[in-house]
């Protein structure tokens, strides 16, 4: 008999690589009954009709109309594990099944660093029967939060194997490209990536900017320092992958993640990737045959790294390898044996 899963997320924007990861899952489960309540509601729909259409329900506008749809669907659907994507929704649910008298068991799910995410509450985490943590960041920071190593199950995130491999540039610039959330000061951080091209004079540096959020803000801050590399502005491009004909590296300046998807993708396409080495994922992810960490905050540290890339010889074949444990279906039966047990 299948068992029975509702994954319940808050707010998405529909353009993160949260969506990716709950679009692959959902859509490799046959052999689960496995459902997707977006309580939140999400910005952008599109992502959704990549998602088989029986499968994902969206929560009505107002706090007291999702708890209330929220227990009717506990209350009418028998399902063994409700996977929880935050603290907010965990206390809910813990309402809920307290009232109904149901035996469901409650997961946490978090998707960012615990430590510099404010809209984590400890009290309400640990209210969850088990916790599934996306990197050993993450794994520890509940450890360090009290919770016992027993119900801790580190899941990774998953990607899809890539047949086509994007190459290392042959010209003399050093072609980069950041693919995410644009921010100047907040998590992407972009400023410290603007502050080491500054500093490059020996070398053209190309960057390919893929994204929506403060792009004005970011625009500004390059003309008032005066950056003379290239920066070409993409905006929001549905599946940047597809435009992108060679690349030196994928770059990464956050201040704190979760499990950086654009990583992963990166390197499945056999892209090298440079990242700050944030709370948490990247550690996880980055090693010696795909890419290199630097400490964040060292501007003079980031430009060496970029300058690097030419230098370097990173392996294409080797570079997708070296995440094998992130592809499909490994991952899968990691996932769901983690729930399981």
């Amino acid at each position: 008999m299948k068992t029975r899963e509702l994954i319940i997320t808050p707010f998405l924007s529909g353009r993160g690589g949260t969506e990716k990861v709950l679009t692959t899952i959902l859509n490799n489960s046959s052999q689960r009954h496995a459902h997707l309540l977006v309580l939140g509601g999400t910005k952008d729909k599109v992502w959704l009709h990549s998602v088989l259409a029986d499968k994902v329900m969206i929560g009505p506008h107002g706090k007291i109309k999702q708890f209330l749809m929220l227990g009717k669907l506990l209350r009418t659907n028998q399902y063994d594990h409700v996977i929880c994507m935050s603290t907010t929704i965990i206390m809910a649910v813990s309402v809920i099944r307290t009232l109904l008298g149901n035996h469901f068991s409650i997961i946490s799910w978090i998707h960012f660093s615990l430590n510099q995410e404010k809209t984590v509450k400890v009290s309400r985490l640990k209210l969850a029967d088990k916790h599934l943590a996306i990197s050993l960041g993450i794994r520890q920071q509940l450890i360090d939060l009290g919770i016992s190593e027993k119900i801790i199950k580190l899941v990774r995130n998953p990607i899809k194997w890539k047949s086509r491999t994007i190459n290392k540039s042959v010209t003399k610039c050093i072609q980069l490209a950041f693919i995410g959330r644009i921010t100047l000061d907040g998590q992407k951080n972009l400023k410290e990536l603007f502050l080491a091209l500054k500093g490059i004079h020996d070398y053209q540096v190309e960057l390919h900017i893929y994204g929506v959020g403060e792009i004005l803000k970011c625009q500004e801050f390059v003309r008032r320092i005066s950056i003379h590399q290239k920066i070409i502005w993409h905006g929001w491009v549905k599946d940047p992958w597809t435009e992108v004909k060679e690349l030196d590296a994928v770059i990464l300046t956050s201040k704190y993640e979760g499990l950086p998807m654009v990583l992963l993708e990166a390197i499945s396409y056999g892209i090298p990737v440079i990242s700050a080495d944030c709370p948490t994922g990247p550690r996880d992810i980055i090693n010696k045959d795909n890419g290199l960490l630097y400490n964040p905050g060292n501007i003079s540290e980031l430009k060496q790294t970029i300058l690097s890339m030419k230098t370097r010889s990173f392996s294409p074949r080797v570079i997708k390898g070296s995440i094998r444990q992130y592809y499909l279906p490994l991952f899968l039966k990691n996932f769901w044996s983690a729930i399981d047990q």
